[in-house]
């Protein structure tokens, strides 16, 4: 079920209704439903749609899963060939556009940076095939991906698909207001005491019962040694850097209790490390906050702030 996306829906939603071919993106960190959030609306649109994910698998299979989704979609009730798939990319996206030409067609490309890291030329492609064929029909194309860093140059200057994409959603997490729904066995104290630990993240809450205590559901589920709690601070960070090692030890650094610059330096020994804070802020992982009497024309430049954790899981792990 979907809590509190009522305003991603909407959007959704008013971009569906307007006429013409549009391209979106959507991106957030892992586990904050949005998969669920772009299947959940094109079913309750009415109208039709294909749903792709992609695998970081060779480039055959992966082109070929792409052309079996499309066929199957085509022709519901004839299930393509296993061995099935079009001889080229430009093929594929061709014959999509070629159904969205007599009717509005929603296409979900999910995980997209795992195919752009099989295929590199795949956005070349793309913008090629949208300035030539898709531009051109009633489609609603949406590029969704958990590696926000990628997802951010698929559109950003000099990029093939800059001045193509109407518009790029980043999914957050949920607010507190929506715990109630998540636990609504437990009281206020206790839903304050699961966002402290877990934020608003909906694959998080969902494992969490109300019918248990809530020492029972951290000993349950945060204190195992196996299980997406223990493995996923490792995986937010290599989703999105090459190197997390220094990375993973700024966070450390500021989890100890070093918030100034000078201090974490010094605690993680890296010399540029304000190039990991910045990177880190980018991808929301951590939060700079300076003192108001710090004047606005200087703020960016300012020595004077402090650096917190912002994800409310990796502060707790």
């Amino acid at each position: 079920m979907l809590f509190d996306r009522e305003q991603e829906l909407q959007e959704l939603d008013l971009v569906l209704d307007e006429p013409g071919a549009h391209l979106l993106t959507m991106s957030g960190r892992r586990r904050l439903g949005k998969t669920t959030l772009l299947v959940e609306w094109a079913r309750q649109s009415g109208v039709p749609f294909i749903f792709w994910v992609a695998s970081r698998i060779s480039e055959t299979q992966l082109l070929r899963s792409f052309s079996q989704a499309i066929h199957n979609h085509a022709h519901p009730n004839v299930p393509a060939d296993p061995n099935f798939g079009y001889p080229t990319w430009e093929m594929a996206l061709r014959q999509i556009a070629d159904l969205a030409r007599a009717q509005r067609l929603i296409v979900i490309l999910d995980e997209f940076p795992y195919a752009v890291e099989v295929e590199s030329a795949l956005p070349s492609v793309l913008q090629n095939a949208w300035d030539h064929h898709l531009k051109n029909t009633s489609i609603f194309l949406v590029l969704c991906g958990s590696h926000v860093g990628m997802m951010d140059k698929l559109h950003a200057h000099q990029a093939p698909l800059f001045g193509r994409v109407i518009g790029s959603m980043r999914l957050g997490p949920l607010p507190f207001s929506a715990l109630a729904s998540f636990l609504p066995g437990y009281s206020v104290d206790r839903l304050v005491a699961v966002y402290a630990m877990l934020g608003g993240v909906p694959a998080y809450l969902e494992r969490f019962s109300d019918q248990v205590s809530l020492a029972d559901n951290v000993r349950r589920h945060l204190f195992r040694p196996t299980g997406m709690f223990r493995t996923d601070p490792q995986y937010l960070l290599h989703d999105e850097v090459q190197q997390p090692r220094n990375y993973l030890a700024v966070l450390l650094a500021i989890a100890a209790g070093n918030h100034t610059q000078s201090d974490i330096a010094r605690a993680t020994g890296i010399n540029n490390v304000a190039a990991y804070l910045n990177r880190l802020q980018e991808l929301l992982f951590v939060r700079r906050a300076l003192p108001a009497t710090v004047p606005e024309k200087k703020r960016a430049s300012s020595r004077r702030g402090r650096y917190d954790l912002a994800d409310a899981y990796l502060r707790f792990f």
